[in-house]
């Protein structure tokens, strides 16, 4: 509920192993703007979510600015990212896609 109500998501990390609340925040239809990181880059578009390099604070005030004068293009963003949340990664999709890996391993 509070993702959800929230007007933005920012997450400046300088290091993730997988992104999961960058995930949640996408589950809960929240504007992302997250850290240049490989694995976010993994889960994410350029038009979905917006990739900030984690150390250039000017930067981030600036899309923290635009994003929050531009409400209406960071929800359409944010509905794009949702679909493909709830699309990619639900739980039965991620148990067959884990599955699947396993078979090929064999």
């Amino acid at each position: 509920e509070l993702l959800a109500s929230s007007d933005l998501f920012c997450f400046p990390s300088r290091w993730e192993g997988l992104g999961l609340a960058v995930m949640e925040a996408s589950v809960a239809g929240v504007p992302i703007l997250t850290s240049d990181l490989p694995p976010i880059r993994e889960l994410f578009a350029d038009d979905d979510v917006t990739f900030i390099p984690d150390d250039n604070q000017d930067a981030w005030a600036s899309e923290i600015g635009y994003a929050l004068s531009h409400p209406v293009e960071m929800q359409e963003r944010a509905d794009r990212t949702l679909v493909k949340a709830r699309t990619e990664m639900d739980l039965p999709t991620m148990i067959s896609a884990h599955a699947e890996l396993y078979r090929s391993s064999l």
